[in-house]
């Protein structure tokens, strides 16, 4: 099964347009050839500068700081209606220049609705895919359960506290 990944990235980004810590979408389109999506250019992402530190951990003033913040772009993305179900160090970045202090979260190819615009609840699947980064993974997904908002604040969990699946914690 393909999924839409880009259509996915498109939507949620044009959902959140001017939100601050989702990059702003400039355009998206198609060829003949191919679809494409350009967005704001933001800087590395929170695994690669993990790795830069000694120890290859943030520093606690850091690491809380990071963890406000993923734990905020989390409750906006929810607060519109999706699921992310791929919580990982990866797909947060920190802005470029003058907005270094602001992390962005990115990636939402693996994105799904929970919630419909008039407030109701996507109904859910008995069962789900295995969806995400085994680091992170939330155990429902591990089960093969459908996922819910509380299971991404499970792999913040994971992103933000440790060893998971024997992978070195990243914050």
């Amino acid at each position: 099964m393909t999924r839409p990944i880009l259509k996915l990235d498109v939507a949620v980004l044009s959902r959140l347009k001017n939100t601050l810590g989702f990059p702003k979408l400039i355009v998206a389109g198609r060829t003949e050839v191919f679809k494409f999506c350009v967005m704001q250019l933001v800087g590395p992402d929170l695994r690669s500068l993990a790795l830069e530190m000694p120890g290859k951990k943030f520093s606690p003033p850091t690491a809380y700081k990071i963890a406000i913040q993923t734990l905020d772009r989390l409750e906006t993305l929810h607060d519109v209606g999706y699921l992310n179900r791929d919580v990982k160090s990866q797909n947060f970045a920190i802005g470029l220049e003058n907005q270094s202090s602001i992390i962005y979260m990115l990636d939402f190819g693996l994105t799904r609705r929970f919630r419909n615009d008039d407030g109701t609840l996507v109904k859910r699947r008995t069962s789900g895919p295995y969806v995400g980064t085994c680091p992170f993974l939330p155990l429902a997904s591990a089960m093969m359960k459908d996922q819910a908002p509380k299971d991404d604040l499970e792999g913040w969990f994971y992103m933000i506290m440790g060893d998971i699946c024997w992978v070195p914690s990243v914050v």
